[in-house]
């Protein structure tokens, strides 16, 4: 049987990245033939991602603060908290702060697991 986990925010170190992002990842494990990722991302005011596009399908989920999401080419969503945001895989976005206060997002990923 495996062992039920807890894991605190709090007690996770984050990280500082460009653009004024600090995520904090909760969990990054193997689950059956997946790789499960769960980040909290805390976006500063002013805090960009900049373009990009990934692999798999982005499923965000804001917590806190107003965060905006950029379809490069199509449209731009403001989303507040309580949203949840699902960008299928390749599809060229970017994500910033424009609030005056710190935004939240749960980020969840799964993959398969390569050979």
């Amino acid at each position: 049987m495996e062992k039920v986990k807890i894991i605190k925010l709090s007690e996770v170190t984050p990280q500082a990245l460009s653009g004024g992002r600090h995520p904090r990842t909760l969990l990054d494990e193997k689950v059956g033939e997946v790789n499960l990722r769960v980040v909290v991302v805390e976006c500063e005011p002013g805090a960009d991602s900049g373009e990009h596009a990934v692999d798999w399908d982005e499923t965000l989920y804001y917590m806190s603060g107003e965060a905006t999401v950029e379809i490069i080419g199509d449209k731009t969503y403001t989303l507040a908290p309580g949203t949840l945001i699902k960008i299928p895989r390749g599809v060229k976005h970017r994500h910033f702060n424009r609030g005056k206060e710190v935004m939240r997002q749960l980020f969840v990923r799964v993959t398969p697991i390569k050979p």
